[in-house]
């Protein structure tokens, strides 16, 4: 049963209550409902919803971000984490400047993956090859069984932060990725699969058809 929203609580104090406020340098995870894409949800009014960081970051500044044929304002992470709502790590960007973030490869888009999380991957991973997969076949993570209906790739949460499945499985049973080439693309189209033989390490976040 879904808990009823109170909007006589100022909406300012609504949000709040779902945010994991942790250190000024660490991420602040949204405690909310989330959309599929793994964005945080929030309803400012009874008629109205919008993503909590995007939110946050308007009501902060003291206007909503544009989103119009005149000017189009994105909310990005500093963190690459798209549940956080720690205001430190978000800015007002451009669709210009989120490309140049991705074409740079920075620290942001290359998301160092904690020791406990890929042992946790390793362990499920493992349990789920003696089941019997199929070498050539796409691979479902039955952990996270709606990526494959909505063809989203799976992850693995871990204090707040999510890390993705196909990322790690490349890290672990394959080629790796790096700095340079941070992304885990997949040659079979499909996101939701994390058979390694259908990964490859890449610079872009765009998925191609390549032979293997």
């Amino acid at each position: 049963m879904k808990k009823a929203i109170d909007y006589s609580v100022p909406t300012v104090e609504r949000f709040w209550r779902d945010v994991d406020r942790r250190g000024p340098e660490e991420c602040w995870p949204w405690k909310g409902v989330g959309s599929d894409q793994g964005y945080g949800w929030f309803r400012p009014a009874a008629q109205a919803r919008e993503k909590a960081h995007r939110w946050i970051l308007g009501y902060l500044r003291g206007e909503p971000l544009r989103w119009d044929s005149d000017q189009k304002e994105l909310a990005c992470h500093r963190c690459d984490n798209k549940i956080c709502c720690n205001p430190s790590h978000l800015y007002v960007g451009t669709a210009s400047d989120n490309q140049k973030d991705r074409k740079n490869g920075g620290p942001a888009h290359f998301k160092e993956i904690p020791a406990p999380v890929l042992s946790a991957f390793t362990m499920r991973a493992e349990v789920v090859k003696l089941r019997g997969l199929p070498e050539d076949d796409c691979w479902e993570w039955p952990y996270a069984k709606t990526s494959r209906l909505k063809n989203i790739a799976p992850n693995m949460q871990h204090r707040g932060v999510f890390y993705s499945v196909p990322r790690m499985a490349l890290l672990v049973y394959g080629n790796g990725v790096t700095p340079e080439r941070p992304y885990a693309r997949h040659t079979c189209g499909e996101r939701w699969c994390w058979n390694p033989s259908h990964l490859y390490p890449s610079t872009t976040s765009r998925s191609r058809s390549r032979s293997r």
